[in-house]
């Protein structure tokens, strides 16, 4: 049977986690109790020939078959009447379920106003540096220090422009 079947142990240790004692401690005793319940039964009804095993199984299918359809029909039967077991109802879904939270990572506004005033002062800051004697030398180690940064600075002028649009 399903139930009997023993697990592989890995290398033959046994799991250190309490978690895996526990989930092993239960389902232990579930098969037991299985077990028991299934020699039970069958010392029970050894003494029943097969045509009364056959038309216990009968009455059984019969009666709970029963029950489950008159429980899907009976709403249909009568739908006015308030005391159906069953009754059809709408589900409710909350208003966030369909949201992902991406909503709030990529705000509209990508680079704002502000953030372009600074950039355009520190852009005519190295312009300036780039354009005096002095200050040659600052700009060129700046650019050594951080070599992609007029990049940078042209692809948020960029960004900003398209964001305009």
């Amino acid at each position: 049977m399903w139930w009997n079947r023993k697990k592989k142990q890995e290398n033959g240790s046994s799991d250190g986690r309490l978690s895996g004692r526990i989930t092993s401690g239960i389902n232990n005793y579930v098969a037991e109790r299985q077990k028991k319940l299934a020699g039970y039964l069958n010392y029970k009804t050894e003494g029943l020939s097969v045509t009364a095993k056959k038309l216990f199984l009968l009455a059984v299918c019969l009666v709970f078959g029963g029950m489950s359809l008159y429980l899907v029909v009976k709403p249909f039967w009568h739908p006015s009447k308030p005391d159906s077991s069953l009754k059809p109802q709408a589900i409710s879904v909350p208003e966030h379920a369909n949201k992902t939270g991406d909503e709030n990572l990529h705000p509209r506004m990508l680079v704002t106003e502000e953030d372009m005033k600074e950039v355009w002062n520190f852009k005519r800051y190295m312009d300036s540096l780039k354009s005096s004697v002095n200050g040659k030398s600052l700009y060129d180690s700046i650019l050594r220090a951080r070599p992609g940064l007029m990049d940078t600075v042209g692809m948020l002028e960029e960004l900003y422009l398209l964001q305009q649009k």
